[in-house]
């Protein structure tokens, strides 16, 4: 085991090219590019795709709107039992996005919305964005007939708890959220986060201006809900 576990760099001997790098490879010294930003996600189970490697699965199913209906529709408020708040599930969520990420695609697939949506029907933007849904992106080496190979989605995150999610997992990114005095990272009015002013990667396909509208963070998917962001500027 001791074999396969990075250094302490605060040991004599340490050297830095030992250390595990900002893309999340050189964790495990056994296999250095276990966990790394840019793989492909492990399987525990075998893909169930509707062709068999490609397509998706569930064709003669009901929707996932339709399935969430009937699971989490509530017509009273039920307090949790322990006396959490809604920052227990949000904070599951954020750290979620510390090791799991993947890539939105081009490929469309719309999910449908029931008739008299109790939430929905009334709601365009939701309507839209559900409307819009794309596939995850994948290896490219996978999911063809010709390969024979499951299509394996690639995770744009680390498979660590390493602050990726705050940081970045690129040099280009931390470099920018950076403000290079005193080891501390930039904040934006209002201490909040910082503006994106460039083009990261951030989780919208919006026109908006960048400059004036969106967030940034670690997290590639920073836009989608307020909630979201809240973490990043709590941590």
């Amino acid at each position: 085991m001791d074999a396969l576990i990075t250094n302490d760099p605060y040991v004599s001997g340490f050297r830095v090219e030992d250390a595990p790098r900002l893309d999340g490879t050189g964790h495990n010294l056994g296999e250095p590019s276990l966990g790394g930003s840019g793989t492909r996600y492990r399987q525990l189970n075998p893909t169930d795709y509707g062709d068999g490697f490609s397509t998706p699965a569930g064709a003669d199913r009901p929707g996932a709107r339709d399935i969430s209906n009937r699971i989490a529709t509530q017509t009273t408020s039920i307090p949790d039992p322990r006396g959490l708040t809604t920052m227990a599930w949000i904070f599951g969520q954020f750290i979620n996005h510390e090791f799991d990420q993947a890539k939105t695609g081009t490929e469309p697939f719309p999910i449908s919305i029931p008739p008299n949506d109790p939430s929905l029907t009334s709601n365009p933007q939701l309507v839209g964005i559900l409307s819009s849904f794309r596939r995850d992106a994948f290896d490219p080496d996978t999911g063809s007939p010709f390969n024979v190979v499951p299509r394996a989605q690639i995770n744009t995150a680390t498979s660590w708890v390493d602050g990726s999610v705050i940081y970045g997992t690129d040099s280009s990114r931390l470099a920018f959220l950076r403000t290079h005095a005193g080891g501390r990272l930039k904040i934006g009015d209002g201490n909040l986060l910082p503006f994106d002013t460039t083009n990261f990667p951030n989780g919208t396909t919006s026109t908006i201006p960048l400059t004036s509208a969106f967030f940034l963070a670690g997290d590639n998917a920073r836009q989608p809900a307020d909630w979201i962001n809240y973490n990043a500027i709590l941590w």
